[in-house]
């Protein structure tokens, strides 16, 4: 199911003393949170969206597709966090409350995982062998690996005295699990624990982590903020009271093909350069951002806690000093809300082009499966309504697409009988 939202606007940002950088905003400002950002082969952005209308979706873009599945919709589910990767045979996939879903590209298939519904902040990471491992930070805390249909629940060899998972990193073979006890390296099916009590690391309250294109291994912790662990005794840490960073809550890390390394924090983001934290203020400066990722055109991309997903292109800027919205882009096709909804067994569906083009409207039950394309034909610009007959089908939630070239509408319909 495809669907087109197109509401982005390109926002410039100038630079003191710099040349200017180039911000996009991909999402309405009141779209909500974004949690996870993933590229596919085509470096197209895969990306997590959950808004404040209780909805939760899975979103690939480019600039010029919008294509997306809004998983509490078609799976009729509650919402809360969500995040979504991309698996080594091109599968997307999503974890929303105590349900793994996998997109094979024509549908959409789900395995329940061993925890309960509720639970905050879920991070998802497929290693070299293509096993997803999921981890959850605040309530219902796991640490969870998925090969195939297969789960092994490895929560107890990561938790002790604490009670909260973070991020799961993959380095090689080696997959590196954050914790409030710690930080774990699982490595030939066993793990080793780096801890205050085993080791130099100046906290047990981690987060995230990273290892760079220089094998620099980096520890994002909750309190003391971004730390280099340079050897086994030596240990730099950058934080409130030493750097450019004002927050010491490190959410992601990355890195760009000049070797800066993206920081995201509780209070906007930063990048380190040759031992210096750079903070990078203005837009973004008070925000929350969870995740923070740069593309193979060294675009840096972060998603944030309530404003939706922004990107930016770097070329050396230090310091954001305005805003300003140039331009917004508008329909080229509008599908119109069905009549009537509910329906049974037939309901009309208006549409209207802008331009001449093809037009194609299909049919898709609740698990993204096609049911029926009901036109598929040339069209001049104007304003049309065709007739879908839902007398073979059962009763349920349907969706309608219109598709317009590259762009994509779509509506939800209730059939009732």
């Amino acid at each position: 199911m495809k669907i087109s939202i197109f509401i982005y606007f390109l926002v410039y940002i100038s630079i003191f003393g710099q040349s200017n950088i180039q911000y996009q905003q991909i999402t309405d400002e009141n779209s909500g949170n974004v949690l996870s950002i993933d590229f596919t082969d085509n470096n197209s952005v895969l990306f997590s969206l959950t808004s404040p209308y209780e909805s939760g979706r899975i979103v690939n873009y480019t600039p010029s597709v919008w294509e997306e599945w809004c998983l509490t919709e078609m799976f009729d589910t509650n919402y809360y966090d969500l995040c979504s990767t991309i698996d080594l045979d091109g599968n997307y996939l999503a974890i929303m409350q105590n349900i793994l879903y996998r997109f094979d590209g024509l549908s959409w298939s789900t395995l329940e995982l061993p925890i309960e519904q509720y639970m905050k902040y879920p991070k998802m990471v497929v290693d070299n062998n293509n096993n997803i491992w999921v981890s959850v930070w605040t309530y219902n805390q796991c640490l969870l690996k998925i090969s195939g249909d297969e789960i092994i629940d490895y929560t107890s060899q990561i938790l002790t005295d604490g009670y909260q998972i973070g991020e799961v990193f993959i380095h090689k073979d080696t997959v590196w699990i954050c914790s409030v006890d710690g930080l774990a390296m699982y490595y030939n099916n066993e793990f080793t624990h780096f801890n205050m009590q085993n080791s130099n690391i100046p906290t047990d309250i981690i987060y995230s982590f990273f290892v760079d294109s220089k094998n620099r291994r980096w520890i994002g912790s909750a309190d003391k903020g971004l730390i280099q662990w340079v050897d086994d005794s030596t240990f730099v840490a950058y934080n409130d009271e030493n750097s450019g960073l004002t927050n010491s809550f490190i959410n992601d890390i990355s890195e760009d093909s000049k070797g800066k390394i993206w920081i995201a924090t509780d209070d906007g983001f930063a990048f380190w350069e040759n031992n210096i934290i750079t903070k990078i203020t203005g837009i973004a400066e008070n925000w929350t951002i969870p995740v923070i990722n740069v593309d193979k055109e060294d675009r840096v991309w972060f998603g944030t806690y309530g404003q939706g997903l922004y990107v930016c292109n770097d070329t050396n800027s230090v310091k954001i000093t305005g805003i300003k919205i140039e331009t917004d882009i508008p329909f080229a096709i509008k599908v119109y809300p069905n009549y009537p909804n509910p329906f049974n067994p037939s309901t009309k569906i208006t549409y209207e082009t802008s331009t001449s083009n093809n037009i194609t409207i299909k049919i898709f039950n609740a698990l993204g499966e096609e049911i029926k394309t009901l036109l598929s034909e040339f069209k001049q610009a104007g304003k049309y309504e065709i007739e879908f007959d839902g007398n073979k089908l059962p009763s349920g939630v349907y969706f309608c697409s219109l598709q317009s070239g590259n762009q994509f509408q779509y509506i939800k319909m209730n059939l009732v009988k």
